[in-house]
């Protein structure tokens, strides 16, 4: 019979909500109006090729736990629709919002908060943000922050003459393409960070 105590158990809660990730503090103003440009990845709805879709907007960091979309456009909706995040377009942080993404026509501002269970979400964790719908596994916009301005306050150090003109707000870089064909699979971050956290739990109870 094993024994397993409250503490030990809290431990590896804390463990669990902590790993591989940066807590999302409320007193970090590094990344306070960083702005990004929504590019939108998809021309047609995934499950009707004849509705065109219409994505975009102005991503504005507002504190170190929260971001807005500015005059976002997104319609038609597509069902499940959440933010996502990427760092170094390599380590896929997981969903980074449980607020649903809905219809929006363009003349609103949109507000959503970082995760703060099981895995904590801040700034540190990602550079682009990617509008992803699970249902049909189909990436539909992204916004990528300054890379350079971003490594500048990673890196703490001050803007020099030569990055004056890459701190403004990133133009779309890439062209839009049918959901058929770009797919993503954003949606499976901290996988073996979970399944080793149940492997701990098994041989303690």
């Amino acid at each position: 019979m094993r024994f397993t105590t409250v503490s030990t158990v809290s431990t590896i809660v804390t463990l669990l909500s902590t790993a591989s990730a940066w807590k999302c503090e409320f007193d970090d103003t590094r990344y306070i109006n960083q702005v990004a440009t929504l590019v939108p990845t998809i021309q047609t709805h995934p499950a009707n090729a004849t509705m065109n879709m219409t994505v975009s907007g102005t991503l504005r960091v507002t504190d170190a736990c929260n971001f807005v979309v500015e005059n976002f456009t997104y319609t038609p909706y597509i069902n499940e629709t959440f933010w996502y995040g990427v760092r170094d377009e390599t380590y896929n942080k997981g969903k980074i919002s449980n607020e649903t993404v809905l219809e929006s026509l363009g003349n609103e501002t949109v507000a959503f908060r970082f995760v703060d269970y099981p895995i904590a979400r801040g700034w540190d964790d990602i550079d682009t943000l990617i509008l992803f719908s699970p249902t049909y596994n189909v990436e539909i916009a992204r916004a990528s922050l300054n890379l350079t301005e971003i490594q500048r306050i990673r890196n703490n150090t001050t803007p020099t003459e030569n990055d004056d003109d890459t701190i403004a707000s990133p133009s779309p870089s890439s062209t839009p393409v049918s959901s058929s064909a770009r797919q993503s699979t954003v949606p499976g971050g901290n996988v073996y960070v979970m399944l080793a956290c149940y492997v701990i739990l098994g041989f303690l109870f």
